[in-house]
């Protein structure tokens, strides 16, 4: 989007490649009325989140706040207007066995978030 030189591009690329390759990434956009509540990637948040696969429930490896939705983000999240926040989910792709968190006869998995306040399951497609 940004017309950056070829070599920006590549390094960009590689960068994203590499990630892809160690993680499942979700792309969270969240709106709460009382700011209090939007705490998703502090270590005592009130909100759990984990990804349930056919085979398990795995927690996040990270959960990083992007922040506000903002001009750059709304070409790709069109829904998210002003007063939502962007968070990064990873999960990893592998337990340290080597056993793929999500099997290949996996066709979709959850996105769960819960709390006091309530929760939510996203379905995903897992291919």
């Amino acid at each position: 989007f940004k017309f950056l030189p070829k070599p920006g591009v590549e390094e960009q690329m590689a960068k994203e490649r590499g990630e892809e390759a160690q993680f499942h990434e979700f792309h969270l956009g969240v709106h709460v009325n009382d700011y209090r509540f939007e705490d998703f990637a502090e270590r005592d948040s009130i909100w759990r989140v984990v990804m349930l696969t056919p085979s398990m429930e795995v927690e996040p490896l990270s959960i990083e706040r992007i922040g506000r939705a903002n001009l750059d983000m709304r070409p790709m999240y069109p829904y998210m207007g002003v007063f939502w926040v962007a968070y990064r989910v990873r999960f990893p792709k592998t337990l340290a066995d080597g056993t793929p968190v999500i099997p290949e006869s996996a066709t979709h998995v959850h996105l769960r978030l819960a709390s006091t306040l309530g929760h939510a399951e996203l379905r995903v497609h897992a291919r």
